[in-house]
């Protein structure tokens, strides 16, 4: 054959083979089916893979909730337990919830799937957090024709929870006379003008803001003399006292907590503090020097009719002056009141924390023939409060004590009562009194009603968060 025709021969070969397709495609089949099966199989295993890792993740989210409440199950249930002791079987307790919740989620074993978990619960005060890792492996049907034979897969889950705190407020108010300034400077300006109108003077002032509060027969023999609380409650218009502002950030307590009122987890209590002193040398102090108003409730609307009762001096102004006196008061507290108080941890209403919180001007009365008026006073002695640390947290509110002027003006000087008996201790009662809390956290000092709802407020915490997946 001429090599002519047999080029001519092999292109019409190859021209009749490109133009057979069912003989193209059979061949490029043939070629590409084994590849194409091996790419199904690597994606049947991978979709399986998947599908045991979705469920392991629910498993270790379901695990971390579960090892958060059980913690707190059991903290709640052994809460009288030492606080060593009940943190380390809670976390125990809280762990061996997960790994069952783990198992049960997860789902029984099968050949292709291996999975491990691994459970971590810690504490922090009231809350409990719990991480569930896991690692497992699938096995592949396919991949063993390449060398992939498992499909590694891991994951974590991490949930936290608080638990609803069960605590008591003592609350104890200073009632005493200095309670009755005015809560402002302005408050101070009004009581004074009023007081000098309706003829209350002392010391030889024409007005007085400072121990005016005994409502007397007659003045100088001419007329009635009627009490600065008098003057500011009852004739218009009002003045804000004090006490008034220190009742109002008590009464913000109270509104902040009645949400609890249902779960009983807050419960406050209620004390005024004062002796009362017949002004005398013989018998200068009578009368109780603490007043319970109520115990821990949570009864909060019969506890805010109470609050809105009381006065200076209370419960009976009517014995006289109002002093204080923090010795008697504080050690009469902690022996009568607080005596059946057991240190708490919160986990229970058997086992609640306990706080005392006290609002006060920080300055004792004391008798003595050598001070002005036979009238002596002191810083509080922060000692006093060393009884209370050991089964509650103590929390002070000062409420400022403000220097008082002769008429009122700044010019003139000090007024004399104050010159006498306050400004030589002034700079002690601050220091004291936060040495009274059981840390600077817990102390505040507020010079008007704002400054002390304030306070307040920052004292009084609710601790019951939700429990949720954090991560």
């Amino acid at each position: 054959m001429s090599r002519v025709r047999l080029t001519t021969w092999l292109i019409g070969v190859s021209t009749r083979f490109c133009r057979n397709k069912r003989g193209n495609f059979a061949v490029i089949f043939a070629l590409s089916a084994p590849v194409l099966i091996l790419f199904a199989g690597m994606g049947a295993d991978y979709l399986e893979g998947l599908s045991f890792k979705s469920r392991w993740d629910a498993a270790a989210d379901a695990a971390a909730l579960a090892a958060v409440q059980g913690a707190e199950d059991y903290a709640k249930a052994n809460a009288t337990q030492s606080a060593s002791t009940l943190s380390a079987a809670a976390i125990s307790a809280g762990q061996a919830q997960g790994y069952k919740a783990f198992k049960a989620n997860a789902g029984v074993s099968e050949s292709t799937g291996s999975v491990t978990p691994t459970m971590s619960v810690t504490q922090a005060g009231m809350t409990f957090t719990a991480t569930a890792n896991y690692s497992g492996s699938v096995a592949t049907h396919f991949g063993g024709l390449v060398g992939v034979t498992t499909i590694g897969a891991a994951g974590s889950s991490t949930a936290s929870g608080t638990m609803t705190t069960y605590i008591n407020y003592y609350i104890i108010l200073d009632t005493s006379e200095s309670m009755g300034v005015g809560a402002t400077t302005t408050d101070m300006t009004n009581l004074f003008n009023r007081t000098q109108a309706y003829g209350n003077a002392t010391d030889g002032e024409t007005g007085c803001v400072l121990a005016c509060h005994v409502t007397t027969g007659n003045n100088n023999g001419t007329h009635q003399t009627y009490s600065n609380e008098y003057l500011a409650h009852d004739v218009s218009p009002n003045i804000t006292l004090r006490i008034d502002a220190a009742k109002t950030a008590i009464q913000s307590v109270i509104t902040q907590a009645l949400p609890t009122a249902n779960t009983g987890n807050i419960k406050i209590g209620l004390y005024t503090l004062q002796s009362y002193s017949s002004g005398g040398t013989a018998n200068p102090d009578i009368g109780p020097f603490i007043n319970t108003i109520s115990t821990p409730t949570t009864d909060f609307a019969t506890l805010g009719t109470l609050l809105g009762n009381i006065d200076l001096a209370s419960p009976d102004p009517s014995y006289g002056w109002g002093n204080s006196d923090f010795s008697n008061s504080l050690n009469y507290f902690n022996s009568q009141d607080f005596a059946s108080v057991s240190t708490g941890n919160g986990y229970s209403s058997a086992t609640p924390l306990n706080y005392v919180l006290i609002i006060t001007d920080g300055v004792q009365d004391v008798y003595g023939p050598t001070c002005y008026w036979d009238h002596c006073t002191q810083p509080l002695d922060p000692s006093l409060c060393t009884q209370f640390k050991s089964k509650a947290t103590v929390g002070v509110v000062y409420t400022t004590y403000l220097p008082f002027y002769k008429n009122n003006n700044p010019g003139d000087g000090y007024d004399t009562l104050y010159s006498n008996i306050i400004a030589p201790i002034a700079s002690q009662i601050a220091p004291n009194l936060q040495s009274c809390a059981t840390s600077s956290q817990y102390y505040y000092e507020a010079t008007d009603g704002a400054a002390l709802s304030a306070a307040m407020a920052a004292l009084f915490t609710t601790t019951s968060q939700p429990l949720r997946l954090t991560q």
